[in-house]
This record gives C-alpha cells, structure tokens and sequence, in this order.
C-alpha cells in the first residue's frame, strides 16, 4: 500500500464517524489531494511521454555536491531538453484553481 492508498483508507474509514467526517471533512480531502501529486520517478524506471514538459533533476556535479537543481525539461528524440544528465522526472502540478 502507498502512501496515497492509505491516506484514502483512512479517509474512508472517518466517513463511517459521521460526527467527525462533517467537521474535517475539507482537512481530509485536502490531504487525500496532497498525496495524489505524483512523486520523483527515477529515469532508470520509466521516461515521460514524448514532448511532453515535466519537472527534472540535475544532479550535482561532483565539486558542487550541494548544487542538485530542479528545471523544466521535455524529452524528444529519445534525449532530454535541455540536454543534462537527468535523475528523475515527474509530471508538473495542476495549475491553481480560478476563483
């Protein structure tokens, strides 16, 4: 079970305490919601569909071990844009709800 699974179990089982689920109700939502968001997939696991734009790592180089940076980046042609040596990718978040 991930983590997602288990906020979702929790949450269905606050549902069967009415009196609780009514008055947290937004806070569990939102916490189910939270950990929807994807998370870090190693490049070595899987690759994002083509052109298609993502968050990635750069890993740091070895003289600047602190240096690790987060970019947008898309693959094509089987390579990555901007050309780095990536770690990981994951999906950009939903853009914020209009009010």
């Amino acid at each position: 079970m991930n983590l997602r699974e288990a906020a979702q179990a929790v949450v269905d089982i606050m549902k069967d305490h009415v009196w609780y689920w009514e008055s947290d109700k937004a806070a569990f939502t939102a916490l189910v919601d939270a950990l929807a968001e994807p998370e870090w997939i190693p490049v070595s696991e899987r690759l994002p569909e083509p052109h298609t734009d993502v968050l990635v790592v750069i890993p740091p180089p070895p003289l600047a071990p602190l240096s690790t940076r987060v970019c947008l980046g898309y693959l094509a042609g089987g390579e990555w844009h901007p050309i780095h040596d990536i770690s990981h990718w994951r999906p950009l978040p939903a853009p914020p709800a209009e009010e």
